[in-house]
């Protein structure tokens, strides 16, 4: 059987990467959807290292963004909107992958 709490819908079912796209990235949830369940990306881990900082910008468009339907067209609004924010979120995962966090937060000594 399946449980109430075993629901895709149930927020608590939702995957570590799933969580972080929707509050953190504020992307859109059909595009959340493909990243988790089309290419399985499951940590925020996986969406950090799936790109390198070379390729992440036409990555996101290219591999995500273009896949999704609604969002084919690039010069769309909606579709630059989700870019712009997947490469936002592929930063804070950068971030929260290689924990330089607490690197950023550290006093810059001015010359």
């Amino acid at each position: 059987p399946i449980y109430h709490w075993q629901c895709s819908n149930h927020p608590a079912a939702m995957s570590a990467l799933a969580q972080f796209l929707l509050n953190d990235g504020r992307v859109d949830a059909q595009v959340v959807k493909y990243v988790t369940q089309t290419l399985q990306l499951d940590s925020v881990s996986d969406f950090a290292n799936f790109w390198t900082s070379a390729e992440y910008e036409k990555g996101v468009q290219a591999d995500i963004v273009q896949k999704v339907a609604g969002f084919g067209d690039t010069s769309s609004p909606a579709a630059k909107l989700q870019t712009t924010r997947l490469r936002a979120a592929w930063k804070l995962a950068q971030d929260q992958a290689s924990g330089s966090r607490t690197a950023a937060k550290a006093p810059v000594k001015e010359a």
